[in-house]
């Protein structure tokens, strides 16, 4: 989705490396449940089904103190989703741009991906 070279190349790993993990655990976690269709997506992906997470007690503490960041996944939600109405309510296509919405201090870390996510102007 960098097919206008708005994200660096760091940045464009950075996101894949993210999806792929993500994926990985989503196949993992959900073997024991769907075990035909995991075990295919894991032989193609060279996933190890071996390993089913277990709880690590430490790391299970440390992200307690990462309420700060469970809130600014809200915030986020929160403004995807003003987006998605004002989008609505204009009559225009989510892909479609949009002026005059300002990103939230608190997002200013985000502000590439979002103005890219929502194209707006």
């Amino acid at each position: 989705y960098n097919e206008e070279n708005k994200f660096t190349k760091q940045e464009s790993d950075a996101a894949i490396y993210t999806l792929y993990y993500l994926l990985e655990r989503l196949v993992v976690l959900l073997s024991p449940i769907i075990p035909q269709v995991t075990s295919v997506i894991a032989k193609e992906l060279k996933i190890n089904l071996d390993k089913f997470p277990k709880i690590n007690y430490a790391q299970l503490e440390k992200r307690i103190r990462y309420n700060d960041e469970l809130l600014l996944v809200n915030e986020i939600m929160k403004f995807n989703r003003f987006v998605w109405k004002e989008k609505k309510e204009k009559g225009i296509s989510l892909r479609d741009e949009i002026e005059g919405i300002k990103i939230p201090p608190k997002l200013k870390p985000f502000e590439k991906d979002l103005k890219t996510a929502h194209n707006l102007i």
